[in-house]
């Protein structure tokens, strides 16, 4: 399903390529390969469209996963069940009373971790909307797994401009994130022309 998800999106901005409405190659080629990008822009700039094209180019060398952040998602279970689901990995099922909520998501997280650290296995993950897990218990998660990005597990994010506290300044300070912002997303004028 995860998949289809992927493909669904990738075909539909295929087609508006094909149409000249989107061409994102010289966006694209931003990725200089570090194990983050992020894709920071206001709502219609295209950051979902994007993280597709930039999914079906990884898909040469990496098993592509695709979470679509929503409101549930701000549950960190749900979440990490979310999480679990795009790499292929049965989400155990809900916890059984006595357990408590922290040992539910800690238990699936370090399932989350083990599954990603297996093996030889490349990951191109893509996490979209990750703004709507601002100020979540969910977003720590998300934080913990960002270090954990290599070059066998990239990860690329897609935000509004606003405060998701991701430490994603420090992983920048480190040279682990591309950054593709508003203004790169913009269409030139050739573009324009089209």
């Amino acid at each position: 399903t995860n998949e289809l998800q992927i493909d669904a999106v990738v075909v539909g901005a295929a087609s508006a390529a094909r149409r000249g409405v989107i061409d994102r190659e010289r966006v694209l080629a931003l990725d200089s390969g570090l194990p983050i990008i992020v894709v920071d822009a206001p709502s219609g700039y295209g950051k979902t469209v994007l993280a597709a094209l930039w999914t079906a180019r990884q898909r040469l060398r990496a098993t592509s996963c695709w979470v679509a952040v929503d409101v549930a998602s701000r549950d960190p279970i749900r979440f990490l069940d979310q999480m679990l689901a795009a790499v292929g990995v049965e989400p155990p099922s809900r916890p059984e009373a006595g357990i408590d909520d922290e040992a539910a998501r800690a238990a699936r997280f370090s399932l989350l971790c083990a599954h990603l650290g297996q093996g030889s296995t490349q990951y191109a993950l893509v996490v979209d909307d990750v703004h709507v897990i601002a100020g979540s218990a969910s977003r720590i998660y998300l934080e913990q797994l960002l270090t954990l990005a290599s070059d066998r597990l990239r990860i690329c994010l897609t935000m509004q401009p606003m405060k998701v506290e991701l430490g994603l300044g420090g992983l920048t300070a480190r040279g682990l994130v591309t950054w593709i912002q508003a203004s790169n997303l913009a269409f030139s004028a050739d573009e324009v022309a089209c």
